[in-house]
């Protein structure tokens, strides 16, 4: 009996020892485990806090930016005006939603035109010229150098603006009573306006004047 005794003691003691081995791996992987999900949970975050790091750091200036081409201009992009068949020495460039045009004439004078707007559509022209003294005081005498000069480019150019209109107005406008050079012209007064500025009237050199006058369509 006492024998039997310590064998079941032995027996029960080597039971605890191995529900004691158990319960430390158990605690072990317990801890492994653990430690693994921390890890994993940080790593998330680290890589969560870089991302918002990542989305903070990009320029601001490329942030809802429009993509390349496309803008909310009632008008198309400008294109020239002047009929090159007619008028063989021009150029067009385009640049920045503005159309810039030069015609050279056969005696030497130059225009200019620039074409750019939206809402208000508006084409410039601007003359050197040595055929009129530029004086700025003489509204007869400037409408009628305007009248000359448009003349030259009514049938070679194609725009919404009639320029044979334009120059019929200033024929009017020049007899006029009040008449001067600082107010605006009107062409159309209806619902959507056409209307004329005398821009500059100089003297550039002993032989050359510039005279420019835009004339504007709009707001559409």
């Amino acid at each position: 009996m006492i024998i039997f005794g310590q064998n079941l003691e032995g027996r029960n003691n080597k039971s605890l020892d191995m529900k004691r081995t158990w319960f430390l791996i158990a605690i072990s992987v317990s801890l492994f485990v653990d430690c693994q999900t921390s890890e994993a949970s940080n790593s998330g975050k680290k890589g969560l806090k870089d991302s918002v790091k990542t989305e903070h750091t990009i320029p601001p200036d490329t942030i809802n930016k429009p993509e390349s081409g496309k803008d909310d201009c009632v008008r198309s992009i400008p294109e020239p005006i002047i009929d090159k068949s007619k008028f063989l020495n021009s150029d067009f460039t385009l640049k920045d939603r503005i159309g810039y045009e030069t015609v050279r004439f056969d005696n030497g004078d130059l225009l200019k035109i620039r074409n750019e707007g939206c809402e208000t559509y508006s084409i410039s022209f601007c003359f050197e010229t040595s055929e009129s003294m530029a004086n700025s005081t003489d509204v007869k005498n400037t409408c009628e150098t305007f009248m000359k000069l448009l003349g030259r480019i009514k049938d070679a150019q194609n725009s919404p603006i009639d320029l044979n209109e334009v120059i019929s107005v200033l024929k009017v406008y020049k007899e006029s009573a009040g008449a001067n050079l600082h107010s605006e012209i009107i062409i159309d007064n209806g619902d959507i306006r056409e209307f004329a500025t005398v821009v500059q009237v100089k003297k550039v050199s002993p032989v050359k004047s510039v005279f420019e006058i835009e004339i504007s369509i709009g707001p559409l």
